[in-house]
């Protein structure tokens, strides 16, 4: 599955309920927000990204693919390096 593809059904097939350690987990490209609302982390402002850096390392979350998800988005915009 082509990327794309893969983040639309990721979108798709997400139960709004779930839990968001789980959904850290799985997720790479997508990023659930406290309201339940589900954001393209290449869309997001840095300053949002940098903050959920922070949290999920303050949570000891930093083996989740959201994690490297954001911290790649940050490399990709010479962030970091």
């Amino acid at each position: 599955m082509e990327l794309d593809k893969q983040t639309v059904w990721d979108i798709l097939t997400t139960d709004r309920n779930e839990d968001f350690k789980e959904y850290r987990r799985r997720h790479r490209t997508t990023w659930l927000t406290k309201e339940r609302e589900i954001l393209l982390i290449a869309n997001m402002e840095t300053s949002h990204i940098i903050s959920c850096i922070n949290m999920l390392e303050r949570l000891e979350q930093q083996y989740t693919f959201a994690y490297g998800g954001l911290i790649e988005e940050l490399r990709k915009r010479g962030v970091l390096s």
